[in-house]
């Protein structure tokens, strides 16, 4: 009896695929997945060997979607029983995975599969197209049992702090957030009358989100000015996020904010005081703090002591 090679991490998402002309792709959809914080199971076929096997099959077991990427002629050696991705799509279906094919351009059904794996072309898949490739990374989202279960994804939030300065009274500063299905983050920094076409500033990027966080990395649309953003979900609370904003600007000084991040049917309902005691002093302290280390690091940089001259 062979023994079972445990596979010590989970996965969201297992790809199979076929090296000869699906590996491209295979390895694209890999990145992009990761990058929004699934767990993926890529494996590199010609690893495929002894116990590397076992941990193919404990790897599907314990995955949630499974992904075939299908090049032209993806399925003609599935005839041979000692075939991979046919080994693979088999163990899926028995373990009754949510399986996506994902049809590259030229392929075509075999006139004649494996009965075992006949009911491959009954599930629901998607022609890639590279032309297009984040309309068909979105069209795959929506395939993705794993990916109907993140909050983040495809909806609009308000992100609220304070901003102080030693010269000017505190402010409020309500942001606009918005997330497409795609992952693709924009903000709009301090809307005024919950219209951004006002906004002062306007950053893209991506966000990532993992089972207890959500991080985001901006740029500004007219600078090199960068923005991270850490958000951390309440227990119990799939609607209400608190985190911490850092800014990087032209200067290169740093700023960080706490701030609120919360839906449309939150904001207006929002408790005042209880928003400026959460956020309020710990931002005034915080920066304040930040800018005095900035202001004796600039001068020490600037100043002629920081040229050590070499001594004979």
């Amino acid at each position: 009896m062979v023994r079972r090679v445990k596979v010590t991490e989970k996965y969201d998402i297992f790809i199979s695929y076929r090296r000869d002309g699906a590996e491209a792709l295979a390895c694209l959809l890999t990145e992009k997945l990761r990058q929004l914080g699934f767990t993926v199971f890529y494996d590199v076929e010609s690893l495929r060997s002894g116990r590397f096997n076992d941990r193919l099959y404990e790897a599907i077991e314990c995955c949630k979607d499974m992904i075939i990427v299908l090049p032209p002629n993806g399925l003609e050696r599935c005839n041979d029983v000692e075939d991979w991705v046919r080994k693979e799509i088999l163990h899926g279906i028995k373990c009754r995975k949510n399986i996506v094919p994902v049809f590259m351009r030229g392929f075509e059904w075999p006139e004649k599969l494996p009965e075992e794996i006949g009911c491959l072309c009954e599930y629901n898949g998607l022609t890639a197209n590279m032309e297009y490739f984040d309309a068909t990374f979105e069209k795959l989202l929506k395939l993705l049992s794993i990916a109907q279960k993140r909050s983040f994804i495809n909806k609009e939030y308000w992100v609220v702090y304070y901003t102080f300065s030693p010269f000017f009274q505190k402010k409020e500063i309500k942001s606009r957030l918005k997330i497409d299905q795609a992952a693709h983050v924009t903000l709009y920094d301090n809307v005024k009358n919950n219209n951004v076409d006002t906004a002062d500033y306007i950053y893209h990027g991506v966000v990532m989100e993992t089972d207890n966080s959500i991080y985001m990395h901006l740029n500004n649309d007219d600078s090199s000015e960068m923005l991270y953003i850490v958000l951390t979900k309440g227990a119990g609370r799939a609607d209400r996020f608190i985190g911490i904003i850092c800014g990087l600007s032209n200067s290169m000084l740093p700023v960080c904010f706490k701030c609120v991040c919360v839906p449309d049917d939150i904001i207006e309902n929002m408790n005042n005081s209880i928003l400026e005691m959460v956020l309020e002093h710990s931002n005034k302290e915080w920066n304040n703090n930040l800018l005095a280390l900035e202001s004796v690091q600039v001068n020490m940089f600037f100043s002629e002591n920081f040229i050590q001259k070499n001594k004979n």
